[in-house]
């Protein structure tokens, strides 16, 4: 299954060394009201067996998952979720280079190096 959301607001947050966030939203942080959204949680503080939260305006994607494989590029995140049966998710996002900097740091802490590839041609991520 693929679910593909356009979600052009990207926040990225983390507290201390143990709590990182990633954030993709249909409106601008601090906007009221039901917006589509896509979150992504990890917390280092106890073991969580490489599990990530997923919070989503789309009930059937909210969880504690592990991903799979994930692929960044400017403008789209493709996530393969190991779930039963497996889920695919893809959004589309905008980001200056400022911003995919920081949406790619906190990809690898949250998902891990080896999860998260860069699509090739991306010459802006550092890597």
């Amino acid at each position: 299954m693929i679910t593909e959301l356009a979600l052009p607001y990207v926040s990225v947050a983390s507290a201390g060394d143990e709590y990182f966030q990633v954030s993709f939203d249909g409106c601008p942080e601090g906007t009221d009201g039901d917006t589509p959204y896509f979150l992504l949680q990890r917390q280092f503080e106890s073991p969580d067996g490489g599990s990530v939260y997923v919070e989503c305006h789309q009930r059937e994607l909210c969880g504690h998952v592990r991903v799979s494989r994930a692929v960044l590029s400017a403008g789209l995140l493709r996530l393969e979720l190991a779930t039963r049966p497996p889920h695919v998710v893809a959004i589309r996002f905008k980001a200056d280079d400022r911003r995919f900097h920081q949406l790619t740091a906190m990809l690898k802490t949250i998902l891990g190096v080896r999860r998260l590839k860069l699509a090739s041609g991306e010459s802006h991520c550092g890597d």
